[in-house]
């Protein structure tokens, strides 16, 4: 019985992560750039001059819009099982 506690625990957690990892890429894309440029440029100054100008164009907002996709799916993954666990 506590190994099947345990397991609904870690699932909820799993859940609780995914799904704010996801509205944090949906809903914020920008949000999350802004910060990674800003610690980008102070942790690697002129060294990251390459990553910044990758960061600052519109293929890393679709890279961070598609992580928030992916945590997407992996949350409703986590509700199925989490549904489906509930009825048996």
């Amino acid at each position: 019985m506590a190994s099947q506690e345990s397991n609904l625990i870690l699932t909820v957690v799993a859940g609780i992560l995914f799904g704010g990892a996801a509205a944090f890429c949906l809903v914020w894309p920008k949000t999350i750039r802004d910060y990674g440029l800003k610690s980008t440029s102070r942790n690697f100054g002129r060294h990251g001059q390459l990553l910044i100008r990758w960061m600052e164009g519109p293929q890393y907002l679709w890279s961070i819009r598609t992580v928030g996709a992916i945590a997407l799916c992996a949350f409703v993954l986590v509700v199925a099982v989490l549904v489906t666990s509930r009825q048996h």
